[in-house]
């Protein structure tokens, strides 16, 4: 998650919907409910 750019609250509550494997980003949803994709590695989306 650290290389991913997460901080650990956004981390923590990531859920399951938020992986989206065929555009290898995960969608986080941030401090003040502000959405961002962020890029994530394959060995990381097989991880989660």
């Amino acid at each position: 998650m650290y290389g991913c750019g997460l901080r650990i609250s956004e981390a923590a509550r990531l859920p399951v919907t938020a992986i989206n494997r065929s555009r290898l980003v995960l969608r986080i949803i941030g401090i003040g409910n502000k959405e961002r994709l962020v890029p994530s590695p394959p060995l990381v989306l097989n991880e989660l």
